[in-house]
């Protein structure tokens, strides 16, 4: 889809982020020998083990308010939203399960689940609402602001977090930031875990985010970044045509094919009848009626060989040289 250099808002204000990928130069590359068995002569893009391929979220500038449950902030990373809620030495903190605002008339829905916000105070506390799918009441409870409370719901073990609460003396509603789900947020580390805990949240391939904080601050500033790197238990071998995603499909690695505007044709002919000169610019022969290969090939220049002689190298191609050599 295109990788994006962009703006986000964080406690209103405006902030410039890039995105890159980096490929590991060592970790990919074409081959086509016949000696490795997941080749066998036949062209395969070969990806390897060591973190490969890193995507990036650079963030462009020191962030002044930085990720809270009071100020979570919200990103696009690999086109999908992340919610930050802190940061510090030890990691990144995001939210997982289902995120999203939800007041009296808005629910979030989390499988057969809805849950409303029904009352609350801002920065402070939430009344949460849970219906069935028959919209009967099954729960109702007060969670803080920045905590969460764990439920029974259809014999499934449930997680509700309030990340934020705002009420509106104006409109005497109550809108808060939730997450909803089995977990409800995670720490990710400062640098490449690839324990399947740091997998990119709804990926099962071996993708994992981590936090790089470039000047150890504890802080989101100017260069750091938020990294996914696939870093696969066994080497890749993609035949043409084949593809490595990214999760949500948001850029894949691929050999396309060859390109045959750039292709010679190389011929190699049996002759006879042959001879041998001294050197480019002689006009006697040295030896008549000789046999051997010629290489012929359409595409001038695509041909470059050396016969070794002694005391030093011939140039084939300035020099005339005997076919039988």
């Amino acid at each position: 889809s295109g990788l994006v250099q962009g703006t986000f808002s964080q406690a209103g204000e405006e902030y410039n982020y890039h995105e890159e990928v980096a490929l590991a130069d060592d970790q990919i590359y074409l081959k086509h020998g016949v000696t490795e068995t997941n080749v066998n002569g036949t062209q395969k893009l070969v990806i390897g083990t060591s973190a490969p391929i890193t995507y990036k979220f650079v963030f462009d500038e020191d962030v002044e308010e930085q990720p809270s449950y009071s100020y979570p902030m919200t990103i696009q990373v690999l086109g999908q939203e992340l919610t930050l809620v802190g940061v510090d030495s030890s990691g990144v903190k995001v939210l997982t399960g289902t995120v999203g605002t939800a007041d009296a008339s808005t629910p979030i829905t989390y499988g057969d689940y809805k849950v409303y916000v029904v009352d609350g105070a801002t920065d402070s506390w939430a009344k949460i609402e849970v219906r069935d799918s028959a919209d009967n009441v099954v729960l109702t409870d007060i969670i803080d602001e920045g905590s969460s409370k764990t439920y029974t719901l259809g014999g499934e073990t449930v997680k509700i977090k309030v990340v934020d609460v705002y009420a509106s003396q104006i409109t005497n509603t109550v809108t808060a930031k939730l997450a909803v789900g089995s977990e409800v947020e995670k720490t990710y580390p400062t640098s490449l875990n690839v324990d399947p805990t740091y997998r990119f949240p709804g990926t099962t391939e071996p993708w994992y985010l981590y936090w790089n904080d470039a000047d150890s601050s504890g802080n989101i500033t100017e260069d750091d970044y938020l990294a996914v790197a696939y870093q696969p238990d066994e080497t890749q071998y993609l035949a043409m045509g084949e593809k490595l995603e990214a999760p949500n499909d948001y850029f894949e690695l691929s050999f396309v094919g060859w390109n045959t505007d750039k292709f010679a044709t190389i011929t190699i002919s049996d002759v006879s009848g042959k001879s041998i000169y001294a050197d480019a610019a002689s006009t006697s022969s040295l030896a008549t009626s000789l046999s051997g290969f010629e290489i012929a090939s359409d595409v001038s220049g695509s041909i470059s060989c050396l016969l070794y002689t002694s005391p030093s190298p011939r140039d084939l191609s300035t020099s005339r040289m005997p076919s039988s050599a």
